[in-house]
């Protein structure tokens, strides 16, 4: 299994982590003078910004609602945030989906060391989804 894992570790430690994040990125720290279907937001709470790449927030988002598909109505974060970035001129790698399966994967294993704050069993089951998929898809 180590040595199935070595090239996965390797591609996630060898992201380019010169960008910011905002480290803690869900709906409750975005707000709008309009909805926020139309209008422009603004995110708050800039507590946990770092450094980093950007499908660490765009997979933290997404996980918020892994137990709850249906608010997302069939739409990525991951390739929203993706198309937004090409549209200003940022950079996108062309593997960020492979980044972002990978940051599933390690988000979705740690699910059992936060049972008590999100041990819902719905959330659970919906990690372990993501980790098998995650899992399928990096073999």
């Amino acid at each position: 299994m180590r040595s199935r894992l070595g090239p996965v570790v390797e591609r996630w430690e060898s992201r380019d982590t010169g960008h910011w994040l905002h480290g803690d990125l869900h709906l409750a720290n975005a707000m709008s003078r309009e909805s926020l279907e139309s209008g422009r937001v603004c995110l708050i709470d800039l507590a946990e910004v770092r450094a980093g790449h950007w499908v660490e927030d765009a997979v933290y988002l997404e996980r918020q609602l892994w137990a709850r598909p249906q608010r997302l109505k069939g739409r990525s974060p991951v390739k929203a945030i993706a198309a937004a970035r090409r549209r200003r001129s940022l950079p996108v790698d062309d593997d960020y989906p492979m980044l972002a399966t990978i940051r599933r994967a390690l988000l979705a294993a740690t699910a059992p060391r936060f049972l008590r704050s999100e041990g819902d069993p719905r959330y659970l089951d919906a990690c372990l989804d993501r980790l098998t998929q995650a899992l399928d898809q990096l073999k």
